[in-house]
């Protein structure tokens, strides 16, 4: 990513913060079994599907609110 002048490198921040503070409390349930890898693996990516979804509207940097 460019970042051209001192007002993009703000609003990058900007966003990044506003994300940053998405992911703050709760953020999916996730339940597995512990002796199963492929339950174990189901939760991780629900997981990460969790966090993709919450921050993919500052993927741009800019807080859309």
């Amino acid at each position: 990513m460019r970042i051209e002048g001192l007002d993009g490198l703000v609003k990058s921040l900007d966003g990044l913060q506003h994300a940053l503070e998405s992911l703050d409390g709760d953020i999916a349930n996730v339940s597995f079994d512990p002796y199963d890898p492929e339950s174990i693996e189901r939760a991780i990516q629900k997981l990460f599907s969790a966090v993709d979804e919450k921050v993919a509207r500052y993927a741009d940097g800019v807080d859309p609110l």
